[in-house]
């Protein structure tokens, strides 16, 4: 499944997996974090749910986690997994509120696990890390646990201490297969696709019948370069289940890769028109929108973002309709009109108030409007007012902790420091910001051209006229970044 999707549906996701022992009125595993419940099918149901949850196949376990409810009303575990499956946003809220409710019925493990999600889906990352602190410290031979916080590292982009986790969930079971997956994926992101490769061959060799180890191994196959045989796996991964949609984005990438954009997009289309949730019809959208800024076709794609706040705006998930406007006011931005894209930032930073959400996820929001607002007037040359904005954001940035915005303040400071000609001050702040994106490194290698290392530039723009990991922010600088090779008369195969 996508990354970045996957990162998202995952965050927070700890599966609890072994024999159960049949206790009075509860129901727990042995050697690892209890699960309370009063109702063996309820059990039986949820490890179904939990099993497919841990696969990515959100349909189906959001269904076994509603029928575990019906038959235990007060199933913790149940209703805090049902949250991380399908529904959106508001759906995903009210199932850990009421996850929440019960925690005082429940073993102190499970209390950590409740609290920790409850922490991740309201952005309240100083209170998640704690939460898994203790996790980490009270569970060290847990492999879902492990898995957990292994996720956690992944999320921070601190690879090398998620392998750790991931590697000591497979010491305690070899053969569990959700490890391997992520470990695929960490050796990805760090380069070793080798590695990549072989974590992934051996999950699709623990769970041949299943779609999602497919599905990942096409990734790293699209990212490799290998577009063919990316989709050969994706079609596998939909054979075995047409409904794991994931697959048909995926082999839309592979024609966005190509160059076919319209094959692309008849794929998103497809995407959406079998989807069953609103998760992925939101999502089939936004990737269209994506597929005309790769195009260079700004208004379709803002015409298809506006689509999509309509469709969320029409399910009340107004943390989707807050989303719309930020893609828009980036897409504006990065095509030269952030006078546009300021007005969109301040039609996010509007509906804030209006949202029923914790004040946690307020700030969380705000700081986020205030780093874009920072970028936008940066980038329109106001860079007086971008710093005031900036200092403002800093002060939640510092008091949150939390490690995306922290690495957006330093791109929003380096997008400054770019400003005013300050190119190696810039460098250093793209060096501390997000350098798993394609939109760093567009800045870092422009900074790098103006303080004359010509070199360094241009292969920081081969990188990404080769990238095959397709997202928004590849969208906005590869055509850019082609045109510096260009103008320099090369190309991305010199």
């Amino acid at each position: 499944m996508n990354i970045a999707k996957k990162s998202c549906l995952m965050a927070g996701i700890v599966l609890l997996y072994s024999l159960f022992l049949s206790l009075p009125n509860t129901i727990v595993y042995a050697q690892e974090i209890p699960v309370t419940t009063t109702s063996k099918e309820a059990m039986q149901l949820f490890i179904h749910g939990r099993d497919n949850l841990a696969n990515v196949q959100l349909r189906q376990a959001s269904e076994y986690f509603d029928q575990a409810i019906q038959k235990d009303p007060d199933f913790a575990m149940a209703y805090l997994y049902r949250a991380q499956s399908v529904g959106g946003y508001n759906m995903a809220m009210d199932n850990i509120h009421k996850a929440v409710s019960l925690v005082d019925k429940v073993s102190s493990g499970e209390k950590m696990l409740i609290m920790a999600t409850k922490a991740s889906f309201e952005g309240n990352r100083i209170e998640e890390k704690s939460y898994v602190e203790q996790l980490d410290k009270a569970y060290p031979t847990d492999k879902w646990a492990q898995t957990q916080i292994g996720q956690f590292h992944y999320g921070n982009s601190d690879y090398k201490m998620a392998l750790e986790h991931f590697n000591r969930a497979l010491k305690a079971d070899p053969n569990f297969a959700p490890p391997y997956n992520m470990i695929g994926y960490a050796n990805s992101q760090l380069g070793d696709y080798n590695a990549a490769e072989n974590a992934f061959k051996k999950y699709i060799s623990l769970i041949p019948n299943d779609p999602n180890p497919y599905d990942s191994y096409a990734e790293l196959l699209q990212k490799m370069g290998k577009y063919d045989e990316s989709t050969v796996q994706y079609q596998k991964s939909l054979s075995i289940d047409p409904q794991f949609i994931s697959s048909l984005k995926g082999i839309g990438d592979n024609y966005l890769f190509k160059g076919d954009y319209t094959k692309a997009r008849d794929y998103y289309d497809q995407q959406y028109q079998k989807s069953t949730v609103i998760n992925n019809k939101l999502g089939s959208l936004f990737w269209k929108a994506v597929s005309y800024v790769h195009e260079g076709n700004t208004q379709a794609a803002l015409d298809i973002i506006n689509k999509e706040r309509d469709l969320a705006n029409s399910h009340n998930l107004m943390t989707s309709v807050f989303t719309t406007h930020n893609s828009a006011a980036f897409i504006l931005c990065e095509t030269g009109e952030p006078d546009k894209a300021l007005k969109e930032t301040n039609m996010a930073n509007d509906l804030i108030d209006e949202m029923q959400v914790s004040e946690s996820m307020k700030e969380n929001l705000t700081a986020n409007v205030l780093l874009r607002k920072s970028f936008i007037l940066a980038q329109q040359g106001d860079v007086d007012e971008a710093s005031k904005v900036a200092q403002q954001a800093e002060k939640l940035v510092n008091k949150r902790q939390d490690e995306g915005q922290i690495k957006m303040l330093h791109f929003v400071e380096g997008i400054t420091a770019l400003q005013k000609d300050m190119n190696d001050d810039a460098i250093s702040h793209f060096k501390m910001a997000d350098n798993d994106s394609p939109l760093t490194w567009y800045y870092k290698a422009v900074a790098y051209q103006n303080s004359g290392n010509e070199e360094k530039s241009m292969e920081i723009y081969k990188k990404i006229a080769k990238w095959n990991v397709n997202g928004l922010d590849l969208a906005l600088v590869r055509n850019k970044a082609m045109g510096k090779l260009k103008a320099a008369g090369m190309s991305a195969a010199d």
